[in-house]
């Protein structure tokens, strides 16, 4: 592992040139939610093998960098948990959806965690990811309703 000036270990540390090329195959093309619109974004490599993403509507590049980094986004995108959208009228609800399964692996995490650091804080904290899923599902309920046809006047 690599030591910084400070003496902490980094697992972050950069891929091997094989392990970049695996990575590239399983990744490629495959498609990744862009953060403020969640359209489809298509996974490039670049040519030093690593992936990133564009979004022409919205002018942001993504570009994951480190192991852990590249290693997370291979799991996400096994995972089937985030969607993506087409560019519809639906795309607020598809990135309103897409935060809320990130709470839910925020919360899992932190439940994981609490048989060790059992304290009111902890507590708190995962109290806290809770109230925000229940919020972030009144958004998803609220945008669904004004979504519906129009109702005649």
């Amino acid at each position: 592992m690599a030591e910084s000036g400070r003496g902490h270990q980094h697992r972050n540390v950069t891929l091997t040139l094989e392990e970049r090329k695996s990575l590239a195959d399983a990744l490629a093309g495959r498609k990744f939610p862009c953060q403020l619109c969640g359209n489809a974004l298509e996974i490039c490599i670049s040519r030093k093998l690593k992936p990133y993403t564009t979004c022409l509507r919205c002018g942001i590049q993504n570009f994951y960098r480190g192991k852990e980094g590249i290693l997370r986004l291979r799991e996400i995108l096994d995972s089937n948990v985030l969607i993506t959208a087409n560019n519809s009228k639906a795309d607020t609800a598809v990135v309103v959806f897409n935060r809320i399964q990130q709470l839910r692996t925020q919360k899992k995490e932190l439940t994981g965690k609490s048989f060790i650091l059992f304290n009111r804080d902890f507590e708190n904290v995962i109290r806290t990811v809770d109230n925000e899923i229940e919020r972030m599902q009144g958004e998803l309920e609220k945008l669904a309703r004004t979504s519906g046809p129009e109702r005649n006047k």
